[in-house]
């Protein structure tokens, strides 16, 4: 393989691997959710929100820290799981580029195709 050829090999290698986190991302990220101020005083003023006790408080600087809105709202959350597999990817991506890199035409075609199948049972 050329310089040119090893060039194009990598990225698409590298191309393969930002769509597979991409997708484990969607799958194991778990998006935040939000609600309004308005929603909030709504949901004061029906009751359906707890008072915080005193000690658990955060800040005193606005009036919707002072209950629980635990129910409805939540920070983004990131499955561990995902992790793993990321690592696993580069592990994977590193051995493969090795391989590119040191093997002749057909190998590394071997090595693209190898990955990929590895990749996408990820």
């Amino acid at each position: 393989m050329n310089q040119h050829q090893r060039s194009y090999a990598v990225e698409r290698i590298n191309t393969i691997v930002k769509e597979k986190i991409l997708e484990i991302n969607k799958k194991f990220i778990t998006p935040a959710k939000k609600i309004s101020s308005e929603n909030k005083l709504d949901l004061i003023y029906s009751g359906k929100v707890k008072l915080i006790p005193r000690a658990e408080m955060r800040d005193y600087t606005h009036i919707t820290s002072a209950f629980d809105f635990s129910k409805y709202e939540c920070e983004e959350r990131k499955d561990p799981q995902a992790d793993t597999i990321i690592e696993k990817i580069k592990i994977i991506t590193r051995n493969t580029k090795d391989a590119i890199m040191l093997a002749g035409d057909q190998e590394a075609l071997t090595a693209i195709q190898d990955f990929e199948k590895i990749i996408f049972k990820l």
